[in-house]
């Protein structure tokens, strides 16, 4: 199964800027579809830590 999508709907979609159902009129799909639709329900958790200045004195 190959998968593709561009940049910009892989960034919405693993931050939730665009549904899965969105990103499938997006993507063209080679191969087993539910497969694919499985693989489009992925999501992203993107942390940075605090900078140190927000941490205040110890």
């Amino acid at each position: 199964m190959n998968l593709y999508l561009d940049a910009d709907t892989a960034w919405r979609l693993c931050t939730r800027g665009i549904t899965p159902a969105q990103a499938v009129e997006r993507t063209h799909i080679d191969g087993d579809r539910q497969l694919a639709t499985a693989a489009l329900q992925i999501v992203s958790i993107i942390w940075s830590p605090p900078k140190p200045e927000a941490w205040g004195e110890f």
